[in-house]
């Protein structure tokens, strides 16, 4: 319990201060905020808890953390666990369930917290599901890390594209007079026409223009890569690249698919179900259009609303058969018909998209497709450091990565360049081909990408788990 000042109200004065040891691996600049709030935890806590902050090098830390956690005796107590580990430790018993600390806690509403944050550190170990019947919670994410459009604005300039900064729900402002986030308005850009949902256009005097609040579509993004690509290899920057990305994952997730989809099934073998490798699944995708009110309701009683995808497990007449024998429902496909779903691209369509990405121009990537020749090859660049530090140093026009990076960049590029950050790429269909104003979205995708995140958990071993929560 605590008192009116937030302090904690010891059961009884003889109780003994409880020295906690704490785990963590991060940069100079996180090391600082960390210590602060420790130092603030241990003032406020002062005789009851005290944490021992140790942070450890992140280069190795998923192995010494797997290490300690396997020690019949706990050498620390609370940890860093990524989202990429922390299935494994809780199948292995290493990690304390967290759902009863959180359902007596006074701090912790988790209706009060992004879900996505959340649920990605919730898993059922026997279904291996998230929504099993004995799923827990097993970390308090510290962070969450989205990925981004980083693009470097002084190369854009170069190659004749100018910024502006208006968010979709402020168009209507903006070709209204309003001012963008930047604090200018159309006139003071010298616009003419009406701005609409675009990445990247070109206006009626042929200037072009770049907004980075709406995602670009996949044929704008390929479009303004080419044009600062060729501007900066007219300077003889043979190596540079317009735009660098490794992930696939908002290419697929824009469209609705996935790598893997859960199949369900009765079979005595699984425990309610197994996992399917779907990356390259070839059924076109489904989604409710925009116009839609009210619920969608299919025979099974799934329900979907206006902009929302219609599942993988939904759309299919049967899931557990071979990829090449996989059907549409009848029901889908009279919905596509009246109108009331719009068909998007399917998984593959959507991956072999993002493979034309970092294919040279003269490649054949799938039935007569050719490469953009807009991006290096990852296995190229020499891993993470590689990417940023081509983009840090003048080699990339646009890098997907996450934010994460920002601290790094503004250190090593502010003296030398203007860049900023943008959303990634969104499966977006015009009414008229081109760039121009004239045009109008006719179906697209939803606006989604990849987080990392980092969460705080408790070793299923420590002997003081209620002062490690």
């Amino acid at each position: 319990t605590f008192d009116s000042s937030g302090r904690p109200v010891r059961p009884s004065t003889d109780q003994k201060e409880v020295k906690i040891t704490f785990w963590g691996h991060a940069d100079e600049n996180e090391i600082e905020v960390f210590q602060r709030l420790v130092n603030a935890f241990n003032e406020l806590y002062d005789g009851y808890v005290e944490v021992n902050y140790e942070p450890q090098p992140s280069t190795d830390y998923r192995n010494k953390s797997f290490t300690a956690l396997q020690r019949t005796k706990a050498s620390v107590d609370v940890l860093y666990v990524n989202d990429t580990d922390f299935k494994d430790f809780a199948e292995k018993g290493y990690l304390e369930p967290l759902d009863e600390y959180i359902a007596q806690s006074q701090q912790i509403n988790i209706d009060e917290m992004w879900e996505t944050s959340m649920s990605r550190f919730k898993y059922d170990v026997n279904t291996t599901t998230q929504n099993g019947p004995d799923a827990k919670y097993w970390g308090i994410p510290k962070d969450i890390g989205p990925t981004v459009t980083y693009y470097n604005e002084t190369f854009f300039n170069e190659a004749g594209i100018k910024v502006i900064s208006v968010y979709k729900d402020d168009l209507a402002a903006f070709n209204a007079g309003q001012p963008d986030s930047r604090g200018k308005t159309k006139a003071e850009y010298g616009i003419t026409g009406e701005v609409k949902e675009y990445g990247y256009f070109v206006d009626g005097n042929g200037q072009k223009w770049f907004n980075n609040q709406v995602p670009m579509s996949w044929a704008e993004c390929v479009e303004v890569a080419t044009l600062v690509q060729n501007t900066q290899r007219a300077k003889n920057k043979s190596n540079f690249y317009g735009y660098f990305t490794e992930w696939w994952f908002n290419y697929g997730w824009s469209v609705g698919g996935d790598c893997i989809e859960y199949v369900p099934t009765t079979d005595p073998a699984y425990t309610g179900g197994y996992w399917e490798f779907t990356l390259m699944d070839g059924t076109k995708n489904y989604i409710v259009a925009d116009d839609y009110e009210g619920e969608f309701v299919l025979e099974n009683g799934s329900k979907y609303r206006a902009g929302e995808i219609i599942s993988w497990n939904d759309k299919l007449v049967d899931v557990t058969v071979p990829a090449a024998q996989r059907t549409i429902k009848a029901e889908i496909l009279t919905a596509r018909d009246n109108g009331t779903l719009n068909e998007i691209p399917s998984q593959r369509e959507a991956f072999v998209e993002f493979v034309r990405v970092g294919q040279n121009s003269g490649t054949v990537v799938d039935n007569g497709l050719l490469g953009y020749g807009i991006c290096p090859s990852p296995d190229s660049i020499n891993g993470d450091a590689g990417k940023t530090a081509a983009f840090a140093t003048g080699n990339l026009g646009m890098l997907v990565d996450g934010r994460w990076s920002v601290v790094n960049f503004r250190k090593q590029m502010d003296s030398r360049f203007s860049w900023d950050v943008a959303p990634l790429t969104q499966y977006r269909e015009y009414d008229k081909p081109g760039f121009g104003m004239d045009r109008n979205v006719t179906v697209h995708g939803i606006e989604a990408g990849h987080s990392g995140s980092v969460s705080l958990a408790i070793n299923a071993k420590s002997q003081k788990k209620d002062a490690a929560w």
